[in-house]
């Protein structure tokens, strides 16, 4: 196979996968959508959608609490470490 053939074969492709869809076929799924990210609004929407008992949702918000704490610790200890590298 030569270039110029693949070259018409894959115009083709994509010109038969950029079609509209018209064979009448559809089906409609209920589904929810969150904003990106993750905070407390969030931990608590996704437990409530999986009915989590309120202990469960809690010990959740707890380890993201932990977590989060923990990523403003490694964010202060690079500041000072770049403060440090700088020449005075």
């Amino acid at each position: 196979m030569s270039i110029e053939t693949s070259t018409i074969d894959n115009a083709g492709i994509i010109e038969q996968l950029g079609r509209r869809y018209d064979a009448g076929f559809v089906t409609d799924i209920e589904s929810d959508a969150l904003p990106p990210g993750l905070d407390e609004g969030i931990i608590r929407a996704l437990s409530a959608r999986k009915n989590e008992p309120e202990w469960m949702t809690q010990w959740r918000l707890a380890a993201y609490r932990q977590a989060d704490a923990a990523q403003s610790y490694i964010r202060l200890f690079n500041r000072v470490l770049e403060a440090r590298r700088r020449p005075s």
